[in-house]
């Protein structure tokens, strides 16, 4: 453990100066470079950027670097190799700084390693770039060595897809604006289905796009579902997030239940779980006329969204809260929830 946070503390500059510098290293053999998954995107999809380091000799901790496009990107998580430990990334000003060391009396790994996979989540269109600015190296001696760069990569990020089956839907100028934030997508076949019940993993996922959660907030967070691989794969880092957040939660039994479709209870209490909001009178539940219908555990959730006019009620005057949320009413509360935040300074 001692070493383990001489080497953070290394990297960190908080300790020491650099050491002596190993021979690979000082005869400019080692190199780190970036590569990216893919040139081309849209908005609302991912891109993993690959940190790879060649020529490399007793790698024991490192840090790296990072600048990239905050406008067009937003990182959704970093992973290093499985030994050792990880810092949380550090992300300021379009800046990314991440650092991983292993632990114990051990020498380092040499030769071609993979030393950090970063994903990005492409929030607005056009050409984004990201960029390794410098890479420092500790061996398992604590001497310290600076790669300098390590070249650039970019993609381009197309503008949201057309969706064909929203014309004349009385969602559609929110489906298009959520589609045109990353928010929401439709399918392979350009269909948005906006009357189709929303899962509570897909708005899991719709609410991390929305609201961001802080990278790295579901690691270390200990809310693991007893059903967390029936979550897909697509969703299991936004779920994960949004649950480290506090945003969401599962049920009495453990279980998140990802494919179940979304109650409007439970949507109200999410969306107040992630937007906050001041306490208000259940007394303010009486708008609808099926008042006595909304559960005790989210009659507070409720009042509060339907004071900040997050949700409103169904035709009839209802809130129908065991009713199912359909994918255009998630797509509306997002966006009333970011309009809120915004309106409120947040």
């Amino acid at each position: 453990m001692v070493k383990k946070a001489l080497a953070l503390l290394l990297l960190l500059g908080l300790a020491f100066s650099a050491g002596r510098t190993a021979g690979a290293y000082a005869e400019g053999k080692a190199s780190v470079t970036l590569s990216i998954d893919r040139t081309n995107s849209a908005v609302g999809s991912t891109l993993k950027v690959t940190l790879t380091g060649r020529s490399l000799s007793d790698v024991y901790a490192y840090q790296a670097v990072l600048r990239y496009d905050d406008k067009r990107l937003k990182l959704k998580g970093a992973a290093g190799p499985s030994d050792g430990y990880a810092i949380d990334p550090i992300v300021k000003n379009g800046e990314i700084t991440i650092a991983h060391t292993k632990v114990g009396n051990r020498r380092g790994d040499s030769g071609t390693l993979t030393l950090a996979t970063l994903t990005f989540a492409a929030v607005a269109p056009g050409q984004a770039q990201i960029s390794l600015a410098e890479t420092k190296l500790v061996d398992s001696g604590l001497n310290v060595a600076t790669v300098a760069g390590g070249g650039r990569v970019g993609a381009a990020i197309g503008g949201s897809q057309a969706l064909s089956d929203i014309a004349g839907h009385w969602a559609e100028a929110a489906i298009l604006r959520a589609a045109a934030l990353g928010i929401v997508q439709g399918g392979a076949d350009g269909r948005f289905m906006p009357n189709r019940p929303v899962t509570r993993a897909e708005f899991a996922v719709m609410l991390a796009r929305a609201l961001h959660p802080e990278a790295g907030a579901g690691a270390g967070s200990g809310r693991v579902f007893r059903d967390s691989s029936a979550i897909p794969s697509w969703g299991k880092e936004d779920v994960a997030a949004a649950a480290g957040a506090g945003w969401i939660g599962g049920y009495a039994d453990g279980r998140f239940r990802p494919a179940q479709p979304i109650t409007r209870a439970e949507l109200a209490a999410m969306a107040v779980r992630s937007s906050g909001g001041r306490p208000a009178g259940t007394e303010k539940l009486a708008v609808y006329a099926d008042a006595d219908r909304i559960a005790a555990w989210a009659r507070p959730s409720v009042a509060i969204a339907t004071v900040r006019k997050l949700l409103s009620g169904r035709s009839g005057g209802v809130f129908a809260p065991d009713g199912a949320t359909t994918r255009a009413e998630a797509a509306v509360v997002l966006l009333r929830m970011i309009d809120a935040k915004t309106s409120e300074g947040g």
